[in-house]
């Protein structure tokens, strides 16, 4: 039994059964917990995820290299608040390349 007369014809039957059935398989195969759906990618893969934190890495040491400043003498919280803002600008600027 539907939970919503869905056609709006003041009877809940078997046509609001149908169409209540429809409307949660379609969301179950959109959600990606059922087969197939066809659904726009949300972000990127893990293995960009992965690839954008390594060239924060590497941004961050070129950046403290280029100005001659020790690393040893930078507080770990800088240090990783800095790899933090190179990865996510490496994030934007791969995915802006990637949409053009």
């Amino acid at each position: 039994m539907a939970f919503t007369d869905w056609n709006g014809d003041g009877k809940n039957d078997i046509v609001d059964d149908s169409i209540e059935y429809n409307l949660v398989q379609n969301s179950i195969n959109n959600s990606g917990t059922g087969g197939g759906g066809n659904r726009p990618s949300g972000g990127g893969s893990t293995s960009s995820a992965v690839l954008c934190a390594i060239a924060g890495l590497v941004e961050d040491a070129l950046f403290f290299a280029l100005l001659g400043i020790d690393a040893d003498d930078i507080p770990i919280v800088v240090l990783v608040i800095m790899w933090a803002v190179f990865a996510l600008i490496t994030s934007a600027v791969t995915d802006a390349w990637g949409k053009r």
